[in-house]
C-alpha cells in the first residue's frame, strides 16, 4: 500500500470553471441511518475540482472515541453533456488521518462510476480505519478530474469535504459536502451497526 504524508491548507474553494450548479437540488437518499455521511441528501453541485476529492470522517461526530472498520463505501456522480467524461474509472481510496489530511492508505479499489446512481464498493473483509479516516475519489486515470462528483449545497463552519491536485496540499471544497458515504461498525463490535450505536449515544 502507498503512504501519503499530507500537508493541509484550509482555504475556500474558488469557482474556477470546474464545478456546475445543478440549479434545482436532486434528491440523493441514503439507504438508511446506518450510513455515515455529512451530506444532506440533496445534490446541488457537480464538480471535477482536483485530482483527489475526499471526505474526512471524524468518529467523534458519530460514536465517540474508538476504532472502527468499514465494509462498504458509496459515491454519487453526475455527467453533464457539456463536460463529457474521458473515463468513468476512478480509484476509491481509504486513508487514516484526521483534520490535518489523509495519511496511510488502507485500501485502493478501481471502480467504474455511473451517472446519478449509487456507486458501491463492498469490502469482503472490513477495512480497519481508526477513529478518524478519509474516503477519497482519486481521478488519476482521467486527464481532467473525471468522473464529476456530486455535492450538496450546505457549507458549514466545520468543513469535511476537501480537494487536492497532488494528494499533498488539500483545500476545503467550501460549497458543501461531497456525496461520499461509508458503512460499517466499531472494531470488535461487528454485531452492532454505527446507526444503532449512534442512537444509543444521542
Amino acid at each position: 500500500m502507498r503512504c501519503y504524508v499530507a500537508a493541509f491548507i484550509i482555504a475556500a474553494a474558488s469557482s474556477a470553471g470546474d464545478l456546475i450548479s445543478l440549479g434545482v437540488p436532486l434528491p440523493v437518499p441514503a439507504a438508511s441511518d446506518e450510513w455515515l455521511r455529512y451530506d444532506d441528501e440533496a445534490a446541488c453541485w457537480l464538480t471535477w475540482q482536483g485530482e483527489f476529492r475526499g471526505v474526512w470522517f471524524d468518529g467523534d461526530d458519530f460514536w465517540g472515541p474508538g476504532g472502527c472498520e468499514t465494509d462498504c463505501t458509496e459515491f454519487w456522480f453526475s455527467h453533464d453533456d457539456g463536460y463529457p467524461w474521458d473515463t468513468s474509472a476512478f480509484f476509491a481510496e481509504i486513508y487514516g488521518g484526521g483534520a490535518s489530511g489523509p495519511l496511510d492508505m488502507f485500501d485502493q479499489s478501481t471502480v467504474t462510476a455511473s451517472h446519478y446512481a449509487p456507486v458501491l464498493v463492498d469490502y469482503p473483509t472490513p477495512v480497519p480505519c481508526g477513529n478518524d479516516f478519509w474516503i477519497v475519489v482519486h481521478t488519476g486515470m482521467s486527464s481532467g478530474g473525471w468522473p464529476s462528483l456530486l455535492g450538496d449545497g450546505t457549507p458549514g463552519a466545520e468543513f469535511h469535504s476537501y480537494f487536492s491536485s497532488d494528494g499533498t496540499l488539500w483545500q476545503s471544497w467550501g460549497e458543501g459536502d461531497f456525496i461520499i458515504r461509508t458503512h460499517g461498525g466499531m472494531a470488535g463490535l461487528e454485531a452492532e451497526t454505527w446507526g444503532s450505536i449512534k442512537a444509543l449515544l444521542d
